[in-house]
């Protein structure tokens, strides 16, 4: 017997599954029933394929007087890090999804509307990364260091499996040991401590180009009166 119910709350709840459900019903019903599982597992098979290749992705604020971070566009109340951006990507990376994870990285640089300090990674639904990624996570991180940026990786942890990779790419020899953390909190205080430090020094290095411009300015004046003199 077929249950209707079932596939209008699956409509309601998941137009995948309800999706899914649809291609088993109308395979069945043409192909019979071996040839109906058989469809519906590739279908599954494909519809898998596709989440990990395109996972979801979301940029992360903190819950005003929390230590809560989430999904910006799905808390409104939420609140970015003045030049800090956290990263959340939910999947394994691989090389299936590498090409995705760049352009939502570099799509989230675009859109910022201040200049970034630092770029967190939270690696919350990550924990495991291939050869092929480790070698982008390389990139990613010598790009940024040419730009300023901090890289640092929250919730890094079950990756104990990937340790003879990560050596054998000579990660932390690129990105420092220190910027990968257990908790978000752990990584936002290292990236709000960087980027202060580096507003400091961006005033004083300021500060100091005016001041030699001034004593310049002050001999040009000088010789221009003793030329005249």
């Amino acid at each position: 017997m077929i249950n209707f119910q079932t596939a209008r709350k699956l409509y309601a709840v998941s137009k995948e599954d309800f999706g899914l459900w649809v291609i088993a019903f109308v395979a069945t019903s043409v192909l019979g029933v071996t040839w109906g599982i058989a469809v519906s597992i590739a279908a599954s098979v494909i519809l898998l394929v596709k989440f990990q290749a395109r996972p979801a992705t979301r940029i992360l604020g903190k819950l005003p007087n929390t230590s809560v971070y989430v999904d910006v566009k799905q808390f409104p109340q939420a609140v970015e890090l003045d030049g800090i951006k956290i990263f959340s990507f939910e999947a394994c990376l691989h090389f299936v999804n590498k090409d995705h994870f760049e352009a939502k990285i570099k799509k989230m640089e675009s859109r910022a509307k201040t200049p970034i300090d630092a770029v967190i990674i939270d690696c919350a639904s990550v924990n495991k990364i291939d050869f092929t990624c480790m070698k982008m996570l390389v990139r990613l991180a010598t790009r940024y260091k040419a730009m300023n940026i901090k890289l640092l990786f929250a919730n890094w942890t079950g990756m104990s499996t990937m340790d003879k990779i990560i050596e054998g790419m000579e990660l932390y020899k690129e990105i420092d040991e220190g910027n990968f953390f257990l908790t978000i909190d752990g990584a936002v205080d290292c990236a709000v401590e960087g980027r202060d430090t580096k507003r400091e020094n961006s005033e004083d290095t300021e500060d100091e180009e005016q001041g030699n411009g001034e004593c310049e300015r002050e001999m040009v004046n000088k010789v221009e009166s003793d030329n005249r003199l």
